[in-house]
């Protein structure tokens, strides 16, 4: 049975990808490209795998920022202790 890879997860949407995994996924292609090593339809094969794993990272990226901004952007509790959730 064939496991889905990072650009299959990509294609189908599949948000389990990890940043880490897609910025590991694009080194590699990055490094199999430099090594020129690489038919020109593989080439163009694995740019376009890039590309998208590059924007894959670049949304996550901006999405961990605009949390970041919400909670920064939140005003302190006036009283109570920050673990007390009640």
């Amino acid at each position: 049975m064939r496991t889905m890879t990072q650009t299959d997860q990509l294609n189908t949407g599949d948000d389990s990808l990890s940043f880490e995994d897609a910025i590991q996924s694009l080194e590699d292609i990055v490094l199999g490209l430099e090594e020129g090593d690489v038919e020109l339809d593989s080439l163009v094969v694995e740019y376009k795998k890039g590309v998208k794993l590059l924007n894959y990272c670049r949304g996550k990226v901006e999405a961990a920022e605009v949390i970041l901004r919400e909670v920064s952007d939140t005003k302190p509790m006036p009283t109570g202790n920050i673990s007390d959730d009640r």
